[in-house]
């Protein structure tokens, strides 16, 4: 029986060639080799973070928190704004790995039947749009 395949995951080349490489020189690697590779993964790794995490970091810091701030709501209750953020930029905005699945409204609707207060998300939805533009995290 065949091994399931995940999607949206992708394959570590450098790990893969390294692991090669390895099995084919009998475990060693010349010097220069590894520094080749280790460098190539990180750059990989740092160009990973920035399309992805550095980007929903750079919003919810950016954006979002001086808007709550200025709302007045208190950090402890950031957690569900945080999440109603990523869902905007991801099934929305389609930041990340994936296209838009749903309309801004259709995901601020869903937030407010979950008890977030309405002006609050159409504030963080206007900021988002504006000064994600300003930034340039959209285009």
């Amino acid at each position: 029986m065949g091994k399931a395949k995940s999607k949206g995951l992708d394959v570590n080349t450098e790990a893969y060639k390294f692991k090669q490489l390895q099995y084919k020189l009998g475990g060693r690697l010349p010097e220069a080799t590894s520094i080749d590779i280790a460098e190539q993964t990180t750059t990989n790794q740092l160009m990973n973070y920035q399309m992805a995490y550095g980007v929903f970091n750079r919003v919810w810091r950016e954006i979002v928190v001086p808007a709550l701030v200025e709302k007045g709501i208190w950090s402890p209750m950031w957690g569900p704004y945080k999440a109603f953020t990523n869902e905007l930029l991801k099934r929305a905005l389609g930041l990340g790995r994936q296209r838009p699945t749903m309309t801004v409204d259709e995901v601020e609707s869903k937030w407010q039947k979950m008890g977030l207060n309405k002006d609050v998300l159409d504030t963080i939805v206007a900021r988002i749009q504006t000064k994600g533009r300003e930034l340039k995290i959209f285009g």
